[in-house]
């Protein structure tokens, strides 16, 4: 609806500027299309705390992936803001996170919550 809206208001206004028509293409209103409309808004949170459990605690990739999914799915990082965390970034004694927001070019600190700042043992 929008597009054709738009097709029809600039061929009026085409007509217009050739004396062909009067004033029609000021009353011809395109209907306000959303940039971020119909996307889906992420997964319910059941379906992350399944793929969260998922994770096996023997493993170090798996270590990895599980704090990477809780950093993304808790802290609404973006992925960029997720690479460029370093273990300096986390202060563990203050349960404090240290993260560089390049888009408002700033560092803002988050309260480390429990479930992703949960130490768990490799097997050694």
């Amino acid at each position: 609806m929008h597009a054709l809206a738009s097709t029809l208001r600039n061929f009026f206004r085409y007509a217009e500027d050739r004396g062909w028509a009067t004033n029609i293409s000021v009353g011809i209103d395109a209907p306000v299309v959303f940039r971020e409309d119909g996307l889906p808004l992420g997964p319910n949170w059941e379906d992350v705390q399944r793929l969260v459990a998922s994770f096996n605690a023997d493993s170090t990739i798996d270590l990895r992936d599980r704090a990477v999914v809780l950093l993304l799915a808790v802290y609404g990082l973006r992925r960029g803001e997720v690479v460029r965390l370093r273990l300096d970034d986390f202060d563990w004694n203050g349960e404090i996170i240290h993260v560089t927001r390049p888009k408002q070019r700033c560092t803002q600190q988050y309260p480390l919550v429990e479930n992703a700042s949960e130490r768990r043992s490799c097997g050694t």
